[in-house]
């Protein structure tokens, strides 16, 4: 089934990229985790969308509870997540000609294992 986009559809398709360009930059440039420049791929846009998922709640959290308790907070989940090990972050199995599974690594290292 073919389906036309109006000329509103189109136009809101174009703002949504560009917004997400935008926003992508800016994270890029203030070196937030996840964000390398401007990028469709799907999986890097899941990446991205959890860490501003993450971000908003943080800064509602804050203007919830204060910028004082907020930074204490902070303070000793930094903490915590130093004291932790450094896992690698395994990439999803695949599998070569005789069907036996690989696993990789991505090279990438997380925090806590999460």
């Amino acid at each position: 089934m073919l389906t036309l986009f109006s000329l509103s559809d189109a136009l809101t398709l174009i703002i949504h990229h560009q917004l997400l360009v935008q926003q992508q930059q800016i994270l890029t440039y203030a070196g937030v985790p996840g964000f390398n420049g401007p990028t469709i791929d799907p999986s890097a846009l899941y990446i991205q969308s959890c860490v501003c998922s993450f971000l908003h709640s943080a800064f509602y959290l804050r203007s919830r509870i204060g910028d004082k308790q907020h930074i204490s907070m902070l303070i000793g989940n930094e903490k915590k997540l130093a004291a932790q090990p450094v896992l690698p972050i395994p990439l999803p199995p695949t599998y070569d000609y005789s069907g036996q599974q690989q696993v990789q690594y991505s090279g990438q290292y997380v925090q806590g294992g999460y």
